[in-house]
């Protein structure tokens, strides 16, 4: 397998930070408001001068992948028309990144395993019971794997 080179993983980066851009302007988040868009597009432009042009202690693989961990969380984890359309285009473009279903794994583990999984199931759950995306009855599951992790959690404190 031929080593990966950072010009190889940048491109294609920075064309789904334009592609990031370009949803939240053509679809704004609902209650968004305009201010709150154009800071998200400040933040995203910021991250696609920093994959195109690093410092040059960021020019690594590793730094590649925080900013591809950050430009990613919102269209992993949220929902709505800008997700959707960014979805789409990432695939239209032939871009080498999948959607990740986060909730369908946890539900399929059946456990909350760490504070960030806690996080997004606190988040994103009653947006998906909205949109379809889980229902009522995983809900119930899912409430029940937060207060389990919940206790977990006190329990090592104590």
């Amino acid at each position: 397998m031929p080593k990966r080179s950072y010009a190889d993983e940048a491109y294609p980066l920075a064309r789904a930070i334009n592609i990031a851009i370009e949803a939240f302007k053509s679809h704004p988040p609902l209650g968004w408001e305009n201010g709150q868009v154009e800071h998200c597009v400040a933040v995203y432009t910021e991250y696609k001068t920093d994959v195109l042009n690093p410092q040059p202690q960021y020019h690594n693989l590793q730094s590649l992948k925080h900013i591809h961990d950050a430009a990613f969380t919102y269209f992993q984890e949220g929902s709505g028309a800008a997700v959707e359309h960014f979805w789409q285009q990432i695939k239209a473009q032939a871009l080498p990144y999948e959607r990740q279903n986060k909730m369908a794994k946890i539900l399929k583990r059946q456990k909350i395993t760490n504070q960030t999984e806690h996080d997004f199931v606190t988040d994103t759950m009653i947006a998906y019971l909205q949109n379809g995306m889980i229902t009522q009855a995983e809900v119930v599951l899912l409430n029940s794997y937060l207060h389990a992790f919940e206790d977990r959690m006190s329990k090592k404190k104590a």
